[in-house]
């Protein structure tokens, strides 16, 4: 869980610890954890980089800007997406194996990830085919 104060709640650590579960709280400030933080992360690079350049004097700043912005997000490499969730995955099961490495629940979360990680795969190649 990420350490959102509501996650915190007396109700919250009751209802878990009534239905058998043991809170595992990210650190704070673990956007590597999450994958979309990442690939946001290098949209906005991309993003400033092209702020740079000057844009077409012959149509709006807001059109000029939305065209760039959907070209950044198109042009983002399959290899970069896929490294992206492989790293977050990779960190994740280590930051889970620290807690209880021989744990029912890390097996399940494990498994939950990887068919996460399998199903963006699976997804992002079909939005390259039909491309």
């Amino acid at each position: 869980m990420d350490n959102h104060r509501a996650h915190w709640s007396e109700q919250i650590q009751d209802f878990l610890e009534n239905n058998g579960a043991k809170p595992v709280y990210l650190p704070p400030c673990s956007s590597y954890f999450n994958p979309i933080e990442t690939i946001w992360s290098w949209v906005k690079a991309k993003w400033r980089n092209s702020l740079l350049q000057l844009p077409d004097l012959n149509v709006s700043h807001c059109q000029w800007m939305s065209e760039e912005l959907e070209s950044i997000c198109k042009s983002c490499p399959k290899e970069v997406i896929q490294n992206i969730l492989r790293s977050s995955s990779g960190l994740m099961i280590k930051y889970m194996n620290q807690y209880d490495p021989d744990s029912e629940e890390l097996k399940k979360f494990e498994k939950w990830w990887k068919e996460q990680y399998e199903e963006a795969l699976r997804r992002q190649e079909q939005e390259i085919i039909q491309s």
